[in-house]
């Protein structure tokens, strides 16, 4: 083989190799591009339910909120009415004592 054949098979094997490597690459190009919009289309879902998480938070701490004050109202306002009771009980009391004297003096009478 001359000089002129091995340049002449170096040159084909060298398109043969860069048209094969050429193609491999658009190809890897390809499956990367669409690998990278395939994790880019999931990462977007994910953001859309944090999303959604987040204002689900947001609406179930405003509700846990809204109750405890409920509850801190209603613990004074159970603690009103025991005062009122109490001081119901003391007057049921007092009053009994009033008829029990007043039938004793009927009695006595």
């Amino acid at each position: 083989m001359d000089k002129e054949e091995a340049q002449w098979l170096l040159t084909q094997i060298d398109r043969i190799v860069s048209e094969r490597v050429e193609g491999s690459a658009a190809a890897l190009r390809s499956e990367v591009r669409s690998f990278r919009d395939e994790v880019l289309s999931h990462i977007d879902e994910i953001y859309r339910r944090l999303d959604r998480l987040e204002s689900e938070y947001q609406a179930l701490s405003a509700a846990v909120n809204r109750l405890e004050v409920a509850f801190a109202e209603d613990r004074g306002e159970r603690k009103d009415i025991r005062n009122e009771i109490e001081k119901l009980k003391v007057q049921v009391a007092e009053l009994q004592e009033r008829i029990a004297r007043l039938e004793a003096d009927s009695h006595d009478a």
